[in-house]
C-alpha cells in the first residue's frame, strides 16, 4: 500500500495504537493465596464465604458512587449495547478537567469470580461470572487518554489501556511539530521525520519504563 502511494506521501509514521496491559495481585488469583489473603485482610477465614464476598462488592460500589458524587466525577452506568468510546468522546468535548480523572464508567462483563463452598474449598465459578466493572477515564500529561477498567468483585483483576497516537500526540506538541488529526489518524505533519522518530519510540526498549511510569 505505501508503494502504491508513495507518490502521494511526504513522509510516513510506525505507530502502535491500542496498548493494553493486563494487572493483577498474585495472592488473589491463586485459591491458596485468595485464602491467604482473606485472613490478613479479615484475621480469620470465619467470613470467608459467598455472601460476604458479595457484600465485598457491594460496599465497593456505594462508597465509589458516594466518593464520586462528593468529588463532582460524572458516573455513568452504562447498558448492554451502549458505545462507550462515544460516551467518552461526548464528556471529553465538554470536560474542564485538563489532567487527572474526568469520568467514570459502569458496566457489566464476565470476570474471573470465586466460589466459596460450604466446606470453604474454594474453585472458580464456571462458567465466567459477569460482573460490574469500573472504568476511571483519566488525562495524563504523557499519554492523553488513559483507561483504568477494574473488576468490582474479587479478585480485582484490572486493565490499563492506552493509546498510542495519544502518546505521540502529546510529544509531538512539546517538540513543536505541526500536525492534522482526523480521528486517531494524523494526517498532515510539518516535519515527517521527526514525527516518526517520536512514534518510534514506543517500539523499542525505552518504552517500557515509560508503561512502567504511568502504570504506578
Amino acid at each position: 500500500l505505501s508503494q502504491t502511494y508513495s507518490g502521494l506521501l511526504v513522509g510516513t509514521y510506525d505507530c502502535l495504537d491500542r496498548i493494553v496491559l493486563n494487572a493483577y495481585f498474585r495472592l488473589g488469583h491463586d485459591a491458596g493465596g485468595f485464602r491467604v489473603w482473606w485472613r490478613r485482610l479479615t484475621g480469620s477465614e470465619d467470613t470467608l464465604d459467598n455472601t460476604h464476598l458479595m457484600r465485598m462488592a457491594g460496599r465497593f460500589s456505594r462508597r465509589l458512587r458516594a466518593w464520586a458524587k462528593a468529588n463532582n466525577i460524572p458516573l455513568k452506568d452504562c447498558r448492554a449495547g451502549d458505545q462507550k468510546h462515544e460516551i467518552v468522546e461526548e464528556y471529553l468535548k465538554t470536560t474542564t478537567v485538563q489532567e487527572g480523572l474526568f469520568l467514570i464508567l459502569v458496566s457489566r462483563a464476565p470476570a474471573p469470580v470465586w466460589d466459596i463452598h460450604p466446606n470453604r474449598r474454594i474453585t472458580r465459578k464456571t462458567p465466567s461470572t459477569y460482573v460490574n466493572h469500573y472504568s476511571f477515564h483519566i488525562l495524563d500529561a504523557e499519554w492523553g487518554h488513559v483507561t483504568f477498567k477494574l473488576s468490582g468483585h474479587p479478585p480485582f483483576p484490572a486493565q490499563i489501556i492506552l493509546n498510542g497516537h495519544e502518546y505521540v500526540d502529546r510529544q509531538a506538541r512539546k517538540a513543536g511539530i505541526l500536525f492534522a488529526k482526523e480521528g486517531n489518524c494524523f494526517t498532515d505533519i510539518s516535519d515527517p521525520a521527526a514525527f516518526a522518530r517520536i512514534a518510534d519510540t514506543l517500539a523499542d526498549e525505552s518504552a517500557i519504563g515509560r508503561l512502567a511510569v504511568v502504570c504506578r
